[in-house]
Order: C-alpha cells, then structure tokens, then sequence
C-alpha cells in the first residue's frame, strides 16, 4: 500500500493585518475612539458582547496610555492596559508607555517599521 500524501495548502500571502481583543468596558470604548480618530474607516470593530475585536489593514495598532488617560479623565496605566487584553495577532511590543502590535515581525528590532 502506497502511503496517502495530503495536498499542499496554497501559499499565504502577506498582508498588513494586525488586531486585538478587548474586554468590554469603558477603558475599551476609550481605546476605540482613539485608534478610530487615527485610522478612521480603515480600524475594524467587531463586538462580541463580552469583548470587542479590533482589527485593521494598517499595518500596526498602537495604544498610548497617557492618551487613554486623556480620554477617560482618570490614570490609566499599562498594568490597565493589561487587565482589558486579552489576546491579539501581529507583533506586540509593551512599554510602560505603550502597546504596539505590528504586522511587521521586525518592527522594533530593525528598522523598517
């Protein structure tokens, strides 16, 4: 009996797509306003009841936490930050400043971002 070879997948293309998952809530709605005034029509929101997908075409999606801050009139910290995510595609980089998820799995490392 000849051994059964499965067919190769297609090619994935490359594109520039990056999201994240956030727990639903105030600090979430703050967030989506924010990355909605940077990104516009191109910033994709998904809600799912209990947690709001954030997805785009973009290329990245970059949080900065004194902005949210801002926008909520209250500190909102990394460790904040934290607490609402709960899981995302791309390449994430944390500071204490910021999340950045990148569809570039070198951004940060090299500088092509």
């Amino acid at each position: 009996m000849e051994p059964v070879v499965a067919p190769l997948p297609p090619e994935a293309e490359a594109n520039d797509d990056v999201g994240m998952s956030l727990m639903a809530g105030e600090e979430t709605d703050a967030v989506v306003e924010l990355l909605r005034a940077e990104l516009g029509d191109r910033m994709r929101v998904t809600d799912c009841i209990t947690y709001l997908k954030l997805e785009t075409g973009a290329g990245h999606l970059e949080v900065r936490f004194g902005d949210v801050a801002e926008v909520l009139g209250r500190r909102f910290t990394m460790a904040d930050f934290q607490a609402i995510f709960s899981s995302y595609y791309g390449r994430p980089s944390i500071t204490d400043e910021l999340i950045r998820v990148d569809a570039s799995m070198t951004a940060g490392v090299l500088d092509d971002d």
